[in-house]
């Protein structure tokens, strides 16, 4: 998010406090990952995510 902070900015639609938190604790957690939200999420919010996105952006 720092680092494209204009992108960031003018696509408000986008999760991103969210998506940096589950970045994190994937990144961090190690072995207290719930793989069944790691699934939920790339079947369920990734597909909307998509949606939200500028076309070219993706």
């Amino acid at each position: 998010m720092d680092r494209y902070a204009q992108f960031t900015l003018s696509n408000p639609q986008v999760p991103w406090p969210s998506m940096r938190a589950m970045r994190n604790r994937i990144a961090h957690g190690y072995f207290d990952i719930n793989l069944e939200v790691v699934r939920e999420t790339v079947q369920a919010a990734l597909p909307d995510l998509l949606k939200a996105l500028p076309a070219g952006q993706s």
